[in-house]
């Protein structure tokens, strides 16, 4: 089950910082999310597990960031991943929808330390009636705490 974010400490936390960047409504902003994420990837990791949580809802971005895995289970990598919805009618027609997804694709090849991280977002937008798909993705590099 999810958890709101308590509101007095929202702007503090790395977890809300996200938040507020993969939300629908910043359809702009991919690179800012990545910049972000190349700093502060273990950060929000660290804080919702640290609040005994798997899922952190605000009420516009339910951010999921899966336990470590166990022996013989990699979870297929993935480390966070977010989904936001604009809906005209609070929730019964969605219009637009934007999946952020953040996999650790293993050690690099060519820096002792880092990890290829994938950063990928998805956005889906219902446009006459037809779901029209728009995809980014990056690989960077980032040192894992």
């Amino acid at each position: 089950m999810s958890s709101p974010v308590p509101t007095d400490l929202s702007k503090k936390l790395f977890s809300s910082q996200l938040q507020e960047l993969c939300a629908a409504s910043n359809l702009n902003d991919f690179e800012d999310v990545v910049e972000f994420l190349k700093k502060h990837l273990d950060d929000v990791i660290s804080e919702v597990h640290g609040i005994g949580k798997l899922i952190v809802d605000d009420g516009k971005v339910s951010l999921n960031c899966p336990p470590a895995p166990e022996s013989g289970d990699s979870h297929g990598g993935l480390l966070i991943r977010t989904i936001s919805e604009q809906s005209p009618d609070q929730g019964e027609h969605i219009v637009l929808s934007r999946e952020f997804k953040v996999h650790d694709m293993g050690k690099s090849d060519v820096h002792e330390g880092m990890h290829k991280i994938e950063i990928r977002c998805d956005v889906t937008k219902m446009l006459n009636e037809e779901r029209k798909l728009e995809e980014q993705k990056v690989i960077v590099e980032i040192l894992r705490k």
